[in-house]
C-alpha cells in the first residue's frame, strides 16, 4: 500500500469539507436578493475605511432580505439614515455621545427643544401626567441655563458628564426610570439606528430571541453589546427600520424627490429631523451610485 495515496474515504471527506465551506461562502456572499458591494459604501462613504465598508456589505448582504431591504430604493433610504446616524458606520462603539461643552449649539437647539415624548409611571416618575407630552421638557433656554454637572469641561470630564446628562434628558419616558437610575444613560443611543429608550431595548431583545436566536445577547442587560458586537449592531438598525415600516414610506419618495418629501423617512427616525438635509445629500449620492 502507498503510504503517500490518501485513503479514498479520508480523502473524498476532506473534500466534501472544502465544498462545504466554500458553499457557506458563497450563500454568505450572494444571498441578498440586492446586494451591495464594500466599493459601493466606499463611494457613498468615502471617509469610511474600505476594510469597514467591506464588513458592513457582508452584514447588509447576509440581513437584508429578511428585512425587505431589497431594492435600490430601499437600501438608498436605509443607508441615508444609518449612515448618517452612525458616521458612515465608523462611529465608536456605536454609542450617542453626551459630551457637550459650554459653546455647543446643542444647548440652545435640540436639547432647549425636547419635549415630553410620551407618559411614564414607573421609577420614580409617578408625579409625570399624560398632558405633559408634548410640552416643553425642561426649563432651559441657553446654556446659561444649565447646571455645570452636565457640561462637558475640564473639571467635568466627559465619562461623567455624558452620564449625567443622558440619564436627565431621557428620564421617565420610553418605560426609562427617573434621573437617579441612569437609565437614560444606559439606553442612549445605540447602534446604526442609535436605538433609544428601554422599552426598546425590551422589543428587540425578545426579538433576537425568537428571530435570531443564534445571534442573540441580551441588550437590556448590557445595553452596549449593540455596538460592540458588529451584528447586533447591523441587526438592530434594520429590526427598528422594519418595525416603524420604513420601507413602505421610501417605495413613494425616489430619487429627485424635495426635501419636504424626504424628510417623512427621517421623522421615522429622528423626531426632529434633525440633519435632514445631510441625510438627503447621503440618499441622493446613493441611489446614482446602487440604480
Amino acid at each position: 500500500m502507498n503510504v503517500n495515496v490518501l485513503d479514498k474515504a479520508e480523502k473524498d471527506k476532506k473534500i466534501e469539507a472544502v465544498w462545504g465551506y466554500l458553499g457557506d461562502k458563497t450563500q454568505e456572499n450572494h444571498q441578498a436578493t440586492f446586494p451591495v458591494t464594500g466599493t459601493q459604501l466606499h463611494e457613498i462613504f468615502p471617509d469610511t475605511p474600505q476594510d469597514r465598508c467591506d464588513e458592513v456589505a457582508a452584514l447588509l448582504n447576509k440581513y437584508s432580505d429578511k428585512f425587505e431591504i431589497n431594492t435600490p430604493l430601499r437600501m438608498a433610504h436605509f443607508l441615508a439614515q444609518t449612515g448618517f446616524e452612525s458616521s458612515g458606520y465608523t462611529a465608536n462603539k456605536g454609542a450617542e455621545s453626551g459630551c457637550y461643552t459650554s459653546t455647543n449649539s446643542s444647548w440652545s437647539g435640540w436639547i432647549a427643544r425636547k419635549t415630553w415624548a410620551e407618559p411614564n409611571f414607573i421609577n420614580g416618575c409617578l408625579g409625570y401626567s399624560s398632558s405633559k407630552k408634548g410640552t416643553k421638557k425642561f426649563p432651559w433656554n441657553s446654556v446659561d441655563d444649565v447646571p455645570n454637572k452636565y457640561i462637558c469641561s475640564k473639571n467635568n470630564p466627559k465619562e461623567t458628564a455624558e452620564k449625567n446628562l443622558l440619564s436627565y434628558l431621557y428620564q421617565c419616558e420610553g418605560d426609562n426610570g427617573d434621573e437617579e437610575s441612569t437609565d437614560g444613560y444606559k439606553y442612549r443611543g445605540h447602534g446604526w439606528i442609535q436605538l433609544t429608550w428601554k422599552k426598546q431595548y425590551v422589543q428587540f431583545n425578545n426579538w433576537m430571541k425568537t428571530y435570531t436566536p443564534d445571534d442573540f445577547k441580551d441588550v437590556v442587560d448590557n445595553s452596549d453589546l449593540i455596538g460592540e458586537d458588529k451584528t447586533i449592531d447591523a441587526i438592530s438598525g434594520m429590526w427598528y427600520w422594519q418595525k416603524e415600516n420604513i420601507n413602505s414610506k421610501a417605495d413613494s419618495i425616489g430619487e429627485g424627490c424635495t426635501l419636504k418629501e424626504f424628510k417623512k423617512i427621517t421623522l421615522a427616525i429622528n423626531k426632529a429631523a434633525l440633519d435632514d438635509d445631510k441625510r438627503k445629500e447621503i440618499f441622493d449620492h446613493a441611489i446614482k451610485i446602487l440604480k
